[in-house]
């Protein structure tokens, strides 16, 4: 094979391989993790066996889409920070990461311990310190009671999903009702406990129900 041979044939494969990861986010956003390899080859109009050339498994490619996936909501996190009014900081970061989640089944998964992802640990002890100082500083201006903890924001993350999936039954964004109820039950002004309820979790029994890697 020439070196000109040999430049076309990698260039085919890089092709190929981008191929599939950009139609493992569409199909993943759209469908879920259960969305199988196969799925993917044929939304990216390969074949099977060149996506399995490039990743043995349905998890090495989940690994590939998701592994930086921390990184952008650290980077809305740190864009809310930004923001002189402390609680509007609060309320910009719960609509940016409830927005990205709604888009994108996979990513919601990913984030709520549904499935196995590559989430890195590195990544995942970011994101806690982001959330953690915009939750502190919300509640040392006095716009957010003092028994809201970083995961009660978590806990809104996993709690969206049947909304999410109501939404896309219904053609409508009514999951945004759901975050902006929340929003008006943790301000320090919102009236007392209807029910006898628990404290929020420790960020430690979240990281653990979402096991990043």
């Amino acid at each position: 094979m020439t070196e000109n041979q040999s430049r076309a044939v990698r260039k085919d494969v890089a092709r190929n391989r981008q191929r599939l990861l950009d139609a493992g986010k569409e199909v993943f956003a759209e469908r879920g993790l259960d969305a199988t390899l196969d799925d993917i080859a044929r939304h990216a109009g390969v074949g099977a066996g060149t996506a399995y050339r490039h990743f043995a498994s349905r998890q090495e490619i989940i690994n590939a889409i998701f592994t930086d996936a921390a990184q952008t909501f650290i980077v809305d996190g740190e864009h809310a920070q930004t923001l002189a009014d402390p609680w509007a900081g609060f309320v910009d970061l719960i609509e940016a990461f409830t927005y990205r989640l709604a888009k994108d089944r996979g990513l919601h998964q990913v984030f709520t311990g549904d499935h196995s992802s590559g989430l890195h640990t590195e990544d995942w002890n970011g994101l806690i310190t982001v959330i953690t100082e915009i939750v502190e500083r919300a509640k040392g201006a006095g716009r957010l009671r003092e028994d809201i903890e970083p995961s009660d924001v978590f806990t809104l993350f996993m709690m969206l999903g049947p909304a999410y999936d109501l939404s896309t039954a219904t053609s409508t964004g009514i999951w945004r009702r759901y975050v902006d109820l929340f929003l008006r039950a943790v301000q320090t002004d919102a009236p007392p406990a209807v029910l006898d309820a628990p404290r929020a979790l420790t960020t430690q029994a979240i990281s653990q129900l979402i096991s990043p890697t």
